[in-house]
């Protein structure tokens, strides 16, 4: 038997919404504040150019299907972001709390930039990308053209934007893992209770692996937003860093 609890308990309240994790995607009206709370999870993809599908490449494990009939394939990144705020892409407005964990996944176009950001500010710090908050300009939706920046101020992540960051890692696993077998003959309209049968599909491209980004100008602009006022904390402290290097030593189901 399960345990009795108030209607409206804080604990079970956290837990709900742990599981209530969206997917991080910029809108064509909207610059948003993000900050990149997890290391990138690196998975391969296959896409289907005659349907508007994907599935997860399953070769790492075993036998992938999709690999077998030479179905080109891609390389993923996936990782944990905070949302901290949006606001409207045109005018001078000020940013609005959004403050929650997304599960954020791209290509390599994004993958090079936030590897440019690295290149021109980290001074060879391996965490340094996790510790800033990013503008993201989105140009154009349905592809995700994005202008990513880095802001260069004190981080406007607070501890209790990290709630759910255990069932973000939760549904990062489940985007980025492999695809089963019953899954692949799915997608290749194979009947799951007959056995493989041949499927004449295009020629394979190359798997294309992520370029070294080239050096580059980066514009950098002022935050448009105001810090907020932290009472009782020390000066250059980060709430979110001290979570992220507890979760770290325990584990991402350490989070409170």
């Amino acid at each position: 038997m399960g345990s009795e609890v108030d209607w409206g308990d804080e604990q079970t309240d956290k837990e709900m919404k742990a599981d209530d994790v969206e997917r991080y995607k910029a809108s064509d009206k909207r610059k948003d504040l993000i900050r990149i709370v997890s290391k990138p999870i690196k998975y391969y993809s296959h896409s289907l150019p005659q349907i508007p599908w994907y599935c997860n490449c399953a070769k790492v494990e075993g036998r992938c299907l999709l690999c077998e009939r030479q179905m080109g394939r891609g390389v993923k990144i996936g990782c944990v972001i905070v949302h901290i705020a949006e606001k409207p892409a045109n005018g001078k407005g000020k940013y609005t709390k959004v403050g929650t964990c997304k599960v954020w996944l791209f290509g390599k176009d994004k993958w090079n930039t936030l590897s440019g950001i690295m290149d021109d500010y980290s001074k060879g710090d391996k965490g340094w990308l996790k510790k800033q908050d990013l503008i993201v300009t989105c140009n154009e939706e349905q592809f995700q053209d994005l202008d990513i920046r880095p802001t260069l101020t004190k981080t406007q992540a607070t501890k209790d934007m990290m709630s759910n960051f255990a069932g973000a890692v939760k549904k990062l696993e489940w985007y980025t893992a492999p695809a089963d077998l019953n899954r692949q003959k799915e997608i290749l309209g194979i009947d799951v209770s007959e056995g493989d049968e041949d499927i004449e599909v295009e020629e394979s491209v190359d798997d294309v692996p992520f370029d070294v980004p080239g050096e580059g100008d980066n514009e950098i602009a002022d935050a448009e937003f105001e810090t907020v006022e932290e009472k009782g904390r020390e000066p250059g402290s980060d709430d979110v860093e001290d979570i992220l290097d507890e979760i770290d030593s325990n584990g991402a189901g350490s989070v409170g």
